[in-house]
Protein backbone atom coordinates (compact mmCIF):
# COMPACT_ATOMS: atom_id res chain seq x y z
CA UNK A 1 0.00 0.00 0.00
CA UNK A 2 1.16 3.62 -0.79
CA UNK A 3 2.07 5.86 1.86
CA UNK A 4 -0.52 8.42 0.44
CA UNK A 5 -3.23 5.85 0.35
CA UNK A 6 -2.26 4.44 3.76
CA UNK A 7 -2.77 8.29 5.14
CA UNK A 8 -5.88 8.59 3.74
CA UNK A 9 -7.26 5.78 5.11
CA UNK A 10 -5.99 6.40 8.93
CA UNK A 11 -7.15 10.10 8.60
CA UNK A 12 -10.60 8.72 7.08
CA UNK A 13 -11.11 6.12 10.11
CA UNK A 14 -9.65 8.97 12.75
CA UNK A 15 -12.44 11.39 11.17
CA UNK A 16 -15.52 8.54 11.71
CA UNK A 17 -13.85 7.99 15.75
CA UNK A 18 -13.88 11.51 16.43
CA UNK A 19 -17.47 12.01 14.88
CA UNK A 20 -18.75 8.77 16.94
CA UNK A 21 -17.01 9.62 19.64
CA UNK A 22 -18.34 13.13 20.03
CA UNK A 23 -21.91 12.27 19.83
CA UNK A 24 -21.72 9.07 21.46
CA UNK A 25 -20.52 11.27 24.43
CA UNK A 26 -22.95 13.95 23.81
CA UNK A 27 -26.17 11.25 24.20
CA UNK A 28 -24.94 9.56 27.08
CA UNK A 29 -24.43 12.77 28.91
CA UNK A 30 -27.78 13.93 27.95
CA UNK A 31 -28.87 10.45 29.00
CA UNK A 32 -27.45 11.09 32.33
CA UNK A 33 -29.11 14.73 32.51
CA UNK A 34 -32.52 13.29 31.67
CA UNK A 35 -31.85 11.09 34.64
CA UNK A 36 -31.26 13.60 37.15
CA UNK A 37 -34.05 15.83 35.91
CA UNK A 38 -36.60 12.79 36.20
CA UNK A 39 -35.29 12.01 39.80
CA UNK A 40 -35.09 15.72 41.03
CA UNK A 41 -38.71 16.47 39.69
CA UNK A 42 -39.70 15.69 43.16
CA UNK A 43 -41.06 17.92 44.88
CA UNK A 44 -40.27 18.74 48.50
CA UNK A 45 -42.29 21.05 50.75
CA UNK A 46 -41.48 22.42 54.23
CA UNK A 47 -43.99 23.31 56.29
CA UNK A 48 -41.81 26.21 58.62
CA UNK A 49 -44.71 27.81 60.55
CA UNK A 50 -47.20 26.16 62.92
CA UNK A 51 -50.20 28.00 61.27
CA UNK A 52 -49.26 26.84 58.03
CA UNK A 53 -48.86 23.41 59.30
CA UNK A 54 -52.16 23.76 61.21
CA UNK A 55 -54.16 24.44 58.60
CA UNK A 56 -52.80 21.64 56.35
CA UNK A 57 -53.28 19.16 59.29
CA UNK A 58 -49.09 18.30 59.50
CA UNK A 59 -47.08 18.41 62.50
CA UNK A 60 -44.42 21.62 62.73
CA UNK A 61 -41.05 21.13 60.81
CA UNK A 62 -41.95 18.32 58.47
CA UNK A 63 -41.50 17.88 55.40
CA UNK A 64 -43.65 16.23 52.63
CA UNK A 65 -42.62 14.94 49.32
CA UNK A 66 -44.99 15.02 46.51
CA UNK A 67 -44.09 13.27 42.80
CA UNK A 68 -44.77 14.33 39.99
CA UNK A 69 -48.12 13.12 37.90
CA UNK A 70 -46.69 10.52 35.47
CA UNK A 71 -48.58 7.95 34.15
CA UNK A 72 -46.87 4.29 34.67
CA UNK A 73 -46.62 4.29 31.10
CA UNK A 74 -45.02 7.57 30.70
CA UNK A 75 -42.67 6.00 33.23
CA UNK A 76 -41.91 3.13 30.97
CA UNK A 77 -41.67 5.40 27.98
CA UNK A 78 -38.73 7.37 29.47
CA UNK A 79 -37.12 4.46 31.12
CA UNK A 80 -37.11 3.04 26.94
CA UNK A 81 -35.97 6.02 25.78
CA UNK A 82 -32.94 6.40 28.44
CA UNK A 83 -31.79 2.92 27.83
CA UNK A 84 -31.73 3.29 23.72
CA UNK A 85 -29.99 6.50 23.89
CA UNK A 86 -27.73 5.01 26.63
CA UNK A 87 -27.02 2.20 24.41
CA UNK A 88 -26.41 3.95 21.17
CA UNK A 89 -24.04 6.37 23.27
CA UNK A 90 -21.85 3.52 24.18
CA UNK A 91 -21.65 1.76 20.52
CA UNK A 92 -20.71 4.81 18.96
CA UNK A 93 -18.00 5.11 21.58
CA UNK A 94 -17.10 1.46 21.24
CA UNK A 95 -17.00 2.07 17.22
CA UNK A 96 -14.60 5.24 17.82
CA UNK A 97 -12.51 2.97 20.01
CA UNK A 98 -12.32 0.32 16.96
CA UNK A 99 -11.74 3.60 14.65
CA UNK A 100 -8.84 5.23 16.68
CA UNK A 101 -7.18 1.90 17.23
CA UNK A 102 -7.12 0.68 14.03
CA UNK A 103 -5.66 3.86 12.44
CA UNK A 104 -3.16 4.35 15.25
CA UNK A 105 -1.80 0.84 15.54
CA UNK A 106 -2.57 -0.89 12.03
CA UNK A 107 -1.63 1.75 9.64
CA UNK A 108 1.08 3.64 11.97
CA UNK A 109 2.45 6.46 10.41
CA UNK A 110 5.39 6.13 8.50
CA UNK A 111 6.20 9.52 7.72
CA UNK A 112 5.90 12.86 10.35
CA UNK A 113 2.89 15.70 9.96
CA UNK A 114 2.87 17.44 12.75
CA UNK A 115 6.23 16.01 14.28
CA UNK A 116 6.88 15.97 17.81
CA UNK A 117 7.42 19.62 18.42
CA UNK A 118 4.24 20.01 16.51
CA UNK A 119 2.31 17.91 18.89
CA UNK A 120 3.40 19.66 21.50
CA UNK A 121 2.32 23.44 19.98
CA UNK A 122 -1.08 21.48 18.87
CA UNK A 123 -2.38 21.71 22.78
CA UNK A 124 -1.23 25.39 23.39
CA UNK A 125 -3.25 26.04 19.83
CA UNK A 126 -6.47 23.79 21.01
CA UNK A 127 -6.46 26.00 24.44
CA UNK A 128 -6.00 28.81 22.55
CA UNK A 129 -9.14 28.77 20.52
CA UNK A 130 -11.17 26.81 23.61
CA UNK A 131 -10.04 30.10 25.29
CA UNK A 132 -11.84 32.13 22.24
CA UNK A 133 -14.54 29.76 21.92
CA UNK A 134 -15.22 30.76 25.54
CA UNK A 135 -16.18 34.23 24.79
CA UNK A 136 -18.31 33.21 21.63
CA UNK A 137 -20.45 31.04 23.64
CA UNK A 138 -21.91 34.11 25.47
CA UNK A 139 -22.59 35.72 22.14
CA UNK A 140 -24.15 32.57 20.51
CA UNK A 141 -26.92 30.65 21.86
CA UNK A 142 -29.53 28.25 21.04
CA UNK A 143 -28.68 25.60 17.81
CA UNK A 144 -25.66 27.62 16.77
CA UNK A 145 -24.31 27.33 19.87
CA UNK A 146 -24.52 24.09 20.52
CA UNK A 147 -23.42 22.81 16.49
CA UNK A 148 -19.83 25.33 17.24
CA UNK A 149 -19.54 23.73 19.88
CA UNK A 150 -19.67 20.08 18.74
CA UNK A 151 -17.38 21.04 15.87
CA UNK A 152 -15.20 22.38 18.08
CA UNK A 153 -15.07 18.80 19.86
CA UNK A 154 -14.90 16.72 16.67
CA UNK A 155 -11.78 18.97 15.72
CA UNK A 156 -9.95 18.74 18.99
CA UNK A 157 -10.34 14.43 18.93
CA UNK A 158 -9.54 14.38 15.67
CA UNK A 159 -6.35 16.50 16.50
CA UNK A 160 -5.61 14.69 19.46
CA UNK A 161 -5.97 10.99 17.73
CA UNK A 162 -3.71 12.78 14.87
CA UNK A 163 -1.20 13.37 17.53
CA UNK A 164 -1.42 9.86 19.70
CA UNK A 165 -1.13 7.88 15.79
CA UNK A 166 2.01 10.39 15.68
CA UNK A 167 3.67 9.72 18.61
CA UNK A 168 3.14 6.05 18.08
CA UNK A 169 4.85 6.36 14.53
CA UNK A 170 7.71 8.35 16.11
CA UNK A 171 7.98 5.89 19.06
CA UNK A 172 8.58 3.28 16.11
CA UNK A 173 11.59 5.17 14.72
CA UNK A 174 13.17 5.41 17.80
CA UNK A 175 12.31 9.18 18.57
CA UNK A 176 14.76 10.53 15.98
CA UNK A 177 14.89 13.92 15.81
CA UNK A 178 14.54 14.18 11.66
CA UNK A 179 10.50 14.26 12.24
CA UNK A 180 10.44 17.77 14.30
CA UNK A 181 8.67 20.03 12.29
CA UNK A 182 11.24 22.63 12.72
CA UNK A 183 14.32 20.12 11.69
CA UNK A 184 12.12 19.45 8.31
CA UNK A 185 11.04 23.54 7.55
CA UNK A 186 14.82 23.99 8.12
CA UNK A 187 16.20 21.68 5.81
CA UNK A 188 13.61 23.04 2.95
CA UNK A 189 15.70 26.29 3.41
CA UNK A 190 18.52 26.75 1.03
CA UNK A 191 20.69 29.30 2.48
CA UNK A 192 21.82 28.62 6.00
CA UNK A 193 21.42 31.51 7.66
CA UNK A 194 17.54 30.30 6.90
CA UNK A 195 17.84 27.74 8.67
CA UNK A 196 19.61 29.04 11.85
CA UNK A 197 17.04 32.06 11.56
CA UNK A 198 13.90 29.06 12.09
CA UNK A 199 15.93 27.39 14.88
CA UNK A 200 16.04 30.95 16.48
CA UNK A 201 12.72 31.96 16.22
CA UNK A 202 11.43 28.81 17.50
CA UNK A 203 12.94 28.81 20.34
CA UNK A 204 11.83 32.15 20.51
CA UNK A 205 8.31 30.90 20.82
CA UNK A 206 7.61 30.61 24.68
CA UNK A 207 8.33 34.07 24.93
CA UNK A 208 5.76 35.84 22.77
CA UNK A 209 3.18 32.68 24.47
CA UNK A 210 3.72 33.92 27.56
CA UNK A 211 3.67 37.93 26.56
CA UNK A 212 0.26 37.24 25.02
CA UNK A 213 -1.42 34.89 27.82
CA UNK A 214 -0.67 37.24 30.35
CA UNK A 215 -3.25 37.96 32.57
CA UNK A 216 -5.40 35.61 31.77
CA UNK A 217 -7.66 34.43 33.97
CA UNK A 218 -8.09 30.93 32.76
CA UNK A 219 -5.08 29.14 34.41
CA UNK A 220 -5.81 25.77 32.74
CA UNK A 221 -5.81 27.39 29.46
CA UNK A 222 -2.54 29.65 30.63
CA UNK A 223 -0.46 26.35 31.76
CA UNK A 224 -1.18 24.35 28.53
CA UNK A 225 0.18 27.15 26.75
CA UNK A 226 2.50 27.69 28.63
CA UNK A 227 3.90 23.77 28.57
CA UNK A 228 3.33 23.42 24.78
CA UNK A 229 5.41 26.52 24.07
CA UNK A 230 8.25 25.36 26.24
CA UNK A 231 8.23 21.48 24.54
CA UNK A 232 8.37 23.48 21.44
CA UNK A 233 10.98 25.55 22.30
CA UNK A 234 12.84 22.88 23.77
CA UNK A 235 12.87 20.69 20.55
CA UNK A 236 14.04 23.71 18.53
CA UNK A 237 16.85 23.76 20.96
CA UNK A 238 17.70 19.86 20.71
CA UNK A 239 17.29 20.23 17.04
CA UNK A 240 19.41 23.36 16.71
CA UNK A 241 21.91 21.31 18.59
CA UNK A 242 21.55 18.40 16.14
CA UNK A 243 22.26 20.89 13.39
CA UNK A 244 25.69 21.60 14.86
CA UNK A 245 26.60 18.32 15.40
CA UNK A 246 25.67 17.61 11.68
CA UNK A 247 27.80 20.47 10.66
CA UNK A 248 30.98 18.78 12.33
CA UNK A 249 30.06 15.93 10.77
CA UNK A 250 29.98 17.11 7.13
CA UNK A 251 33.37 19.37 8.09
CA UNK A 252 35.50 15.69 8.79
CA UNK A 253 33.59 14.46 5.69
CA UNK A 254 35.51 17.26 4.31
CA UNK A 255 38.64 16.29 5.78
CA UNK A 256 38.43 13.10 5.02
CA UNK A 257 37.90 13.96 1.10
CA UNK A 258 40.81 16.03 0.88
CA UNK A 259 43.14 13.61 2.88
CA UNK A 260 41.64 10.73 0.86
CA UNK A 261 39.83 9.05 3.53
CA UNK A 262 36.59 7.24 3.08
CA UNK A 263 33.70 9.31 3.71
CA UNK A 264 30.56 8.18 5.57
CA UNK A 265 27.02 9.40 4.52
CA UNK A 266 25.25 10.58 7.74
CA UNK A 267 21.47 11.20 8.33
CA UNK A 268 21.46 14.52 9.53
CA UNK A 269 20.91 17.59 7.19
CA UNK A 270 23.95 17.27 5.33
CA UNK A 271 23.33 14.19 4.01
CA UNK A 272 22.86 15.05 0.60
CA UNK A 273 25.65 16.97 0.58
CA UNK A 274 28.04 14.26 2.29
CA UNK A 275 26.29 11.97 -0.46
CA UNK A 276 27.03 14.34 -3.29
CA UNK A 277 30.81 14.30 -1.92
CA UNK A 278 31.23 10.84 -2.00
CA UNK A 279 29.89 10.51 -5.86
CA UNK A 280 32.83 13.21 -6.38
CA UNK A 281 35.35 10.93 -4.86
CA UNK A 282 34.39 7.69 -6.49
CA UNK A 283 34.36 9.70 -9.83
CA UNK A 284 38.10 11.20 -8.67
CA UNK A 285 38.80 7.63 -7.66
CA UNK A 286 37.96 6.41 -10.88
CA UNK A 287 39.45 8.66 -12.94
CA UNK A 288 42.74 8.42 -11.20
CA UNK A 289 42.54 4.67 -11.67
CA UNK A 290 42.01 5.37 -15.47
CA UNK A 291 44.68 7.29 -15.52
CA UNK A 292 47.30 5.26 -13.87
CA UNK A 293 45.95 2.08 -16.25
CA UNK A 294 46.94 3.76 -19.29
CA UNK A 295 50.13 5.53 -18.29
CA UNK A 296 51.06 1.67 -16.97
CA UNK A 297 49.82 0.73 -20.53
CA UNK A 298 51.43 3.14 -22.27
CA UNK A 299 54.87 2.32 -20.19
CA UNK A 300 54.37 -1.35 -20.79
CA UNK A 301 53.78 -0.81 -24.38
CA UNK A 302 57.30 1.63 -25.07
CA UNK A 303 59.22 -1.09 -22.75
CA UNK A 304 58.31 -4.03 -25.00
CA UNK A 305 58.56 -1.85 -28.03
CA UNK A 306 62.47 -1.05 -27.06
CA UNK A 307 63.16 -3.86 -26.60
CA UNK A 308 61.74 -5.49 -29.59
CA UNK A 309 64.07 -2.77 -31.12
CA UNK A 310 66.99 -3.58 -29.43
CA UNK A 311 67.62 -6.94 -30.80
CA UNK A 312 67.66 -6.21 -34.90
CA UNK A 313 69.45 -3.02 -34.06
CA UNK A 314 72.19 -4.84 -32.69
CA UNK A 315 72.38 -7.47 -35.43
CA UNK A 316 72.47 -4.61 -37.87
CA UNK A 317 75.05 -3.03 -36.01
CA UNK A 318 76.85 -6.07 -35.68
CA UNK A 319 77.01 -6.98 -38.98
CA UNK A 320 78.20 -3.55 -40.42
CA UNK A 321 81.07 -3.92 -38.22
CA UNK A 322 81.79 -7.48 -40.19
CA UNK A 323 81.35 -5.84 -43.52
CA UNK A 324 83.70 -2.69 -42.79
CA UNK A 325 86.61 -5.25 -42.90
CA UNK A 326 85.60 -6.64 -46.34
CA UNK A 327 86.47 -5.61 -49.66
CA UNK A 328 84.26 -3.06 -51.17
CA UNK A 329 84.18 -0.45 -53.81
CA UNK A 330 83.99 3.38 -52.68
CA UNK A 331 80.61 3.89 -53.36
CA UNK A 332 79.41 0.44 -51.25
CA UNK A 333 82.11 1.40 -48.67
CA UNK A 334 80.20 4.90 -48.15
CA UNK A 335 76.41 3.01 -48.12
CA UNK A 336 78.01 0.78 -45.57
CA UNK A 337 79.08 4.12 -43.56
CA UNK A 338 75.75 5.33 -43.79
CA UNK A 339 74.26 2.24 -42.98
CA UNK A 340 76.31 1.95 -39.69
CA UNK A 341 75.55 5.34 -38.62
CA UNK A 342 71.67 5.11 -39.15
CA UNK A 343 71.86 1.76 -37.28
CA UNK A 344 73.44 4.07 -34.41
CA UNK A 345 71.25 6.71 -34.50
CA UNK A 346 68.42 4.37 -34.28
CA UNK A 347 69.82 2.54 -31.22
CA UNK A 348 70.26 5.60 -29.26
CA UNK A 349 66.56 6.66 -29.83
CA UNK A 350 65.97 2.96 -28.64
CA UNK A 351 67.86 3.38 -25.83
CA UNK A 352 66.72 7.55 -24.98
CA UNK A 353 63.11 5.86 -25.37
CA UNK A 354 63.50 3.05 -22.79
CA UNK A 355 65.34 5.48 -20.68
CA UNK A 356 62.21 8.12 -20.61
CA UNK A 357 59.74 5.22 -20.09
CA UNK A 358 61.71 4.28 -16.77
CA UNK A 359 62.16 7.83 -15.89
CA UNK A 360 58.15 8.29 -16.37
CA UNK A 361 57.40 5.21 -14.39
CA UNK A 362 59.51 6.56 -11.46
CA UNK A 363 61.92 3.88 -11.33
CA UNK A 364 64.94 5.68 -12.76
CA UNK A 365 64.86 9.77 -11.44
CA UNK A 366 66.02 11.78 -14.02
CA UNK A 367 69.14 13.86 -13.92
CA UNK A 368 70.23 16.44 -16.12
CA UNK A 369 73.54 16.02 -18.13
CA UNK A 370 76.08 18.60 -20.14
CA UNK A 371 75.20 17.85 -24.31
CA UNK A 372 76.93 19.28 -27.27
CA UNK A 373 74.47 21.24 -29.84
CA UNK A 374 76.78 21.06 -32.86
CA UNK A 375 77.12 17.55 -32.16
CA UNK A 376 73.10 17.16 -31.97
CA UNK A 377 72.63 19.24 -35.01
CA UNK A 378 74.95 16.84 -37.08
CA UNK A 379 73.24 13.86 -35.51
CA UNK A 380 69.60 15.24 -36.92
CA UNK A 381 71.19 16.69 -40.45
CA UNK A 382 72.57 12.68 -40.94
CA UNK A 383 68.72 11.92 -39.87
CA UNK A 384 67.54 13.97 -42.91
CA UNK A 385 70.35 12.98 -45.38
CA UNK A 386 68.42 10.63 -47.87
CA UNK A 387 65.60 13.17 -47.96
CA UNK A 388 68.32 16.39 -48.45
CA UNK A 389 69.64 14.43 -51.18
CA UNK A 390 66.31 13.37 -52.91
CA UNK A 391 65.18 16.78 -53.22
CA UNK A 392 69.05 18.20 -54.31
CA UNK A 393 69.46 20.33 -51.03
CA UNK A 394 72.25 21.08 -49.69
CA UNK A 395 72.64 22.36 -45.92
CA UNK A 396 75.63 25.17 -45.15
CA UNK A 397 77.14 24.97 -41.49
CA UNK A 398 78.12 27.52 -40.10
CA UNK A 399 79.01 27.18 -36.27
CA UNK A 400 80.12 30.18 -33.59
CA UNK A 401 82.40 26.99 -32.36
CA UNK A 402 83.30 23.51 -33.02
CA UNK A 403 81.58 22.51 -29.28
CA UNK A 404 78.49 24.55 -28.17
CA UNK A 405 77.99 22.75 -24.52
CA UNK A 406 74.39 22.90 -22.87
CA UNK A 407 72.87 21.10 -20.09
Amino acid sequence: MSLNRRNIIAFILILFAAVCWTFGQQMLYDHAEGEVVVTTSVIETVYPSVDVAAEEGIAEGTTQTTMPNLSVSQENAVRTDGRAERFIGMTLSFAAIAAAGTAIFVFAARNPIFGPDGICLAPALLAAAYHISLNIEYILWGSTALRLTLLSEIVCVFVVLLCVRELFGWMKVRFSLSWCLVQRIAQRCTAPQLSLLVFVAWIMLPLVGLAWFRGSNVYEVFWICVVGFIATSTFGFLCLWKYGKDLNHFKKQLNNYQNGKPITVGDGAFAQTEAQLLDVQAQHEEAVRTAVTSERFKVELISNVSHDLRTPLTSILGYSELLQNETLSPDGREQLRRLHQKAGYMNDLVESLFELTKVSSGVVESKKEQIDLVRLMEQTIGLFDDQLVSAGLVVKRSYCADTIPAI
